[in-house]
């Protein structure tokens, strides 16, 4: 029996029976700022 189906039989109200689905998808701003002269680390 594998780590996972033990957990789940000893809490299974912890776990839903249907999963709700993926999160809405959310607008993200991400930015690098480049400097100029600058070496790769």
């Amino acid at each position: 029996m594998s780590g996972g189906r033990v957990c789940y039989l000893k809490f299974p109200d912890v776990f839903p029976e249907d999963l709700p689905g993926l999160p809405p998808p959310r607008q993200v701003q991400f930015e690098i700022e480049l400097v100029l002269g600058a070496t790769p680390v």
